[in-house]
């Protein structure tokens, strides 16, 4: 399944390929979505379960940069954690004082200087990785239960 989602205000989008196996979307299907925007405007990020499309010149370190500014918040408050599985990851991890590398991530990610490894891949790994923020498993309390 193939799936483009349209630019949100965030300006990037995000196209999904779910294969029965985790794999990047395939090549193919990379240059038909490229083929709907104007050309150079979007770059893909390929990953092990999706590729992403996020605007050329940009990126996931400059957006949480951009952020807080746009939410009307300060530009220097740091990340409580940052989670990330490819090389594409690693600016966002350093603005995050918990680096989490999931899992699924690649063996560099996993043995980079300042990342924790944790088990779970995935969803599963991010869920690891918010319970050692919070102290807890996700859903676990009545203030993060699911309504």
């Amino acid at each position: 399944m193939c799936i483009l989602t349209p630019p949100s205000s965030t300006r990037c989008g995000r196209f999904v390929w779910t294969p029965r196996q985790p794999a990047a979307c395939p090549a193919e299907r990379v240059a038909q979505a490229l083929a709907t925007t104007a050309e150079g405007k979007l770059r893909p990020v390929p990953g092990h379960y999706q590729t992403d499309f996020v605007a050329a010149g940009t990126g996931k370190a400059r957006g949480l940069r951009v952020l807080p500014q746009e939410l009307g918040g300060r530009d220097d408050t740091p990340l409580a954690l940052a989670v990330g599985d490819t090389a594409s990851d690693l600016g966002m991890l350093h603005l995050a004082h918990q680096r989490i590398a999931p899992g699924n991530a690649d063996q560099a990610m996993r043995s980079a200087s300042g990342i924790t490894a944790v088990r779970g891949s995935a969803h599963a790994g991010l869920a690891r990785a918010v319970a050692r923020l919070v102290g807890h498993r996700p859903w676990k309390c009545a203030v993060c239960a699911v309504p």
